[in-house]
């Protein structure tokens, strides 16, 4: 069975890049753990769309990413645009890149990253990309 957000997270938190050094593993999906706190910065993300029945040989899911850097809302817009570049130079051009869990086929932007504000103040910067995935063999 394919689990679109194992593969996407298992690609996301490899060590020795760009994104890891802007958030580490604290990328996390639909919401972040009750424990986390503003003092770090996190990418939360959100699957959408139909999953299909998990037996198919490749998914394909619109995923909405949200950059949060730390410091709540004192933080700079400015951070949230760092942790979404580090996150678009992960993900721009990613194709058949193998994980524990299966292979991450490729990842498309298809909404450019847009700043905002949460609801508590904090600046983030959100996109959303197209993603496709199978499970590992």
């Amino acid at each position: 069975m394919i689990n679109p957000a194992e593969i996407l997270r298992n690609y996301l938190v490899v060590s020795a890049t760009g994104l890891y050094t802007a958030v580490g593993v604290r990328i996390y999906q639909s919401y972040a753990p009750d424990n986390w706190t503003p003092t770090t910065s996190a990418v939360i993300f959100h699957l959408g769309g139909d999953e299909g029945d998990g037996h198919a040989p490749a998914v394909t899911q619109t995923v909405e990413f949200d950059c949060i850097p730390a410091g709540g809302e004192d933080a700079s817009p400015a951070d949230a645009w760092a942790i979404y570049q580090a996150l678009h130079d992960r993900l721009f051009q990613a194709t058949l890149q193998a994980v524990t869990g299966g292979t991450l086929i490729y990842a498309t932007e298809t909404v450019t990253g847009s700043d905002s504000r949460t609801e508590d103040g904090w600046p983030t910067v959100s996109a959303i990309w197209e993603i496709q995935v199978r499970a590992t063999a």
